[in-house]
């Protein structure tokens, strides 16, 4: 914007289509526009299954596309090589005479239709050192020697009957823009020659479609798209310039890519994963899945499912399913984290995730705990690594690709467990717990409102309590519903018992002492 032309320029727009439409194809002639096809190899079937291009000019209401067979796509010049060379007389040409042959060695094959052009041959340089002046200027070839161009024939040949006996001639192969040139070569009158010009390039499943008259102009935006099997791909738009036309490309991807990486970490009975979940929408336009949007499932029995704060206006849990991402999928690729938890059962996992959209590129990396053993099917790929400065290491699941309508199944073994004993000792923590809350409730609200004498000290003490049972309380209803490391759950529950023991024989001091006094 700030390096552009000025609004009154009158210097021709910038053009940056070549680079943009990925179609490793030059630009066409004025009025023409060429759409070529590229699918991904799961979407070949796409390809397969397309037989036409409609080209449509955007905003012009009622105005009926064009369209245009799909065909084979030649191959660009810049992907071809080429190479020139005498060989053996072509059967049928006469001493006098020179043919020239154009071949694919790959294939084994002729190759018909390509150009064969006549120049005359540059003079030879003098000898370093030649006596004489300087030398003469070529004679041009005369009369209808000069421009011979023919298209080889069904066997890949082609003849020039003209050419001059005692004349040095250059000639020159041309297919698919790519041109070739030979050595400079001399008609004999008493041996017949041929020269052979090989082309090779890269096999590709590349179709294209092409249109010729395509009107250009400040006002006309145009937009390429092809129907197969129900779904429909699109183009970037494009416009035409006076001198130029367009080449643009129309790639076909499946609907929706998907992606994970994230690691799990343990806790006492499940496996916590903090993981990155990447969709992209391939199109150019947004991706609607369904009225309420797009469903990404997660594991069975997964829990405790959540997302980062900022996505949590776009992106919900949906119980038992996973999570939703709410309206269309805009184009180009949305990421967000998330967090969800697994159940630890006897010190086993099961990893068992529906992949509607397949996976592509996923990762998983979980710590390599003692005992522990991971359970991926056959052919996947694990690696074990360290983390440096540390005495922990990791099992990676790296580079995960699975096809769409699948799932990402693996079982983890041999976690720790925890005791029978200290499970019961839990549920008894929390049934103390509960206990103490309701007892408070009623020192509060009962029992203090039946004692007619208040001792100030006294009610500053049980204050100090009520507020030191609250925050354990609040500490161990976190513990079971929030995920939190042992040692500082650990560290502040017993600072809580110590202040509780400390503030419980102060009561008690107080009650003694005012009996003693009365």
């Amino acid at each position: 914007m700030f390096a552009g032309a000025k609004k009154n320029s009158a210097a021709p727009g910038i053009d940056d289509l070549e680079e943009m439409s990925g179609t490793d194809a030059a630009m066409p002639g004025a009025g023409q526009v060429i759409v070529r096809l590229f699918a991904e190899e799961s979407q070949i079937g796409y390809l397969e299954h397309s037989s036409k291009v409609e080209l449509v000019q955007i905003g012009a209401a009622g105005q009926e596309p064009r369209s245009a067979e799909i065909v084979d796509a030649a191959p660009s010049a810049s992907s071809m090589l080429g190479r020139s060379g005498p060989m053996k007389a072509a059967e049928g040409t006469e001493p006098g005479q020179v043919s020239f042959y154009t071949v694919r060695p790959s294939a084994n094959a002729p190759i018909p239709g390509a150009s064969v052009r006549i120049e005359s041959a540059p003079p030879a340089a003098p000898a370093p050192g030649a006596a004489g002046g300087p030398a003469k200027p070529p004679t041009a070839l005369a009369g209808p020697e000069i421009g011979l161009e023919r298209s080889t024939n069904a066997q890949g040949l082609a003849f020039f009957p003209e050419l001059v006996v005692g004349k040095s001639y250059v000639a020159v192969a041309t297919l698919y823009g790519k041109e070739v040139r030979s050595e400079a070569f001399t008609v004999s009158a008493d041996q017949a020659q041929s020269i052979a010009f090989a082309f090779e390039w890269p096999d590709q499943s590349i179709r294209e479609a092409s249109f010729d008259g395509v009107a250009s102009g400040d006002d006309k935006v145009y937009i390429a798209k092809v129907f197969a099997d129900g779904r429909q791909f699109l183009s970037l738009p494009f416009q035409l310039t006076a001198d130029k036309g367009a080449a643009v490309g129309i790639f076909m991807y499946p609907e929706l890519l998907f992606s994970m990486h994230g690691g799990a970490e343990l806790d006492d009975t499940r496996l916590w994963f903090q993981t990155r979940i990447s969709i992209a929408n391939p199109g150019i336009a947004p991706l609607r899945m369904s009225a309420k949007g797009l469903m990404i499932p997660l594991p069975k029995g997964f829990m405790g499912a959540s997302v980062a704060d900022e996505m949590t206006s776009r992106v919900g849990v949906e119980s038992g399913q996973g999570f939703l991402w709410r309206g269309a999928v805009p184009p180009g690729q949305r990421d967000f984290v998330a967090t969800y938890a697994l159940p630890v059962e006897d010190g086993k996992v099961t990893f068992d995730m529906a992949l509607p959209f397949g996976m592509r590129g996923g990762r998983i990396v979980l710590e390599d705990l003692p005992g522990m053993e991971l359970r991926t099917p056959e052919g996947a790929e694990v690696k074990n690594s360290d983390q440096p400065g540390t005495n922990r290491s990791f099992i990676e699941m790296p580079n995960i690709n699975i096809a769409p309508q699948q799932r990402l199944v693996f079982g983890v073994t041999g976690l720790p467990q925890y005791s029978v004993w200290a499970r019961r000792t839990r549920i008894a923590v929390g049934l103390v717990v509960v206990m103490l809350l309701v007892w408070v409730v009623f020192v509060v609200f009962f029992k203090s409102r039946s004692s007619e004498h208040v001792d100030p000290e006294l009610q500053a003490l049980v204050l100090t309590r009520e507020k030191l049972m609250a925050e354990l309380v609040a500490l161990e209803t976190e513990r079971r519903h929030k995920r939190e490391e042992d040692k500082p759950y650990q560290k502040k529950r017993d600072r809580l018992n110590t202040r509780l023991a400390a503030v419980y024989r102060q009561i008690d001091d107080h009650k003694s002492s005012v009996r003693n006094s009365n």
